[in-house]
Formats: C-alpha cells, sequence, structure tokens
C-alpha cells in the first residue's frame, strides 16, 4: 500500500468518505464552501481513490477544531489516521509560533477517544470546569 497525502479532496469524494464512515451526506455546494474555508485539510490517497481525510477549522487567534477525521473502514489501523493528525500537529505547531497559548479542541466519534489521547488530547468532561463536548443539528 503506497498511501500518498494532499491538501486537497474534491467535495464529491469528501462526501463518499463521510457517507461510508455512516455520516450525513452534504450538498456539494456546502461541502464545497467547507472544505475551501478549512484553515488546514489533509487526504490520504490509495492510487485514485481517496481513503482519508482531516480537517482544522479556526479563527486563526487562539481557537483551533480538529474536524472530519475520517479514514475509511477498509484502511482504518494502518497508520493513515495517526500520519493526517501528525500533520495537523505540525502545522498547528507553526501555527502556535510567537503564541503565548492556543486551544485545540475536536469531538472524538464515540469509541475512538483512545486514538486522540495518544496526541495529548483529554477526554470531556474532566478536570475542572470542562463539560461534555455537545452537538446540535438543525435540518
Amino acid at each position: 500500500m503506497d498511501i500518498i497525502y494532499k491538501h486537497e479532496i474534491p467535495a464529491a469524494e469528501y462526501n463518499g468518505l463521510r457517507t461510508g464512515a455512516g455520516w450525513r451526506s452534504l450538498s456539494l455546494e456546502q461541502a464545497e464552501t467547507g472544505l475551501r474555508n478549512a484553515s488546514y485539510l489533509i487526504s490520504a490517497w490509495d492510487g485514485e481513490r481517496p481513503v482519508g481525510v482531516a480537517r482544522v477549522i479556526s479563527d486563526r487567534g487562539y481557537i483551533y477544531l480538529i474536524v472530519d477525521v475520517i479514514v475509511a473502514p477498509e484502511y482504518q489501523g494502518q497508520g493513515i489516521g495517526t500520519r493526517m493528525i501528525s500533520s495537523i500537529e505540525e502545522w498547528l505547531a507553526q501555527e502556535k509560533e510567537g503564541k503565548p497559548t492556543m486551544m485545540v479542541y475536536l469531538m472524538a466519534a464515540e469509541g475512538k477517544e483512545s486514538f486522540y489521547e495518544q496526541f495529548g488530547f483529554k477526554r470531556r468532561p474532566g478536570e475542572g470546569h470542562t463539560g461534555a463536548g455537545m452537538t446540535k443539528w438543525m435540518d
């Protein structure tokens, strides 16, 4: 397996990864806008087939949110997610230069928390005043 990494992914292929992971499909326009406005994006490809994607959205001040970390089910456990998060971590380190602090958030899919803990992420709720991560879909 020779996986290559890019900093782009077409909206249709992104949607394919989303639905393959059991996530909602988006309109192509919505997906294109989201991808275009990402602060950082990395995708993994096996030849012409996209097999992973991860994005960061941010205010570029101090808040960074890792979103859409997806690896196609049949490619999980092969280091692709680790490579994408490591790439994000490298980019975040560059973003941190000259800043006294940054807050990096993510919401792990259920059962995937331990994957992110290896990168130093803490579960919520946790110590102190941290509550549960929460979401709301507006249909």
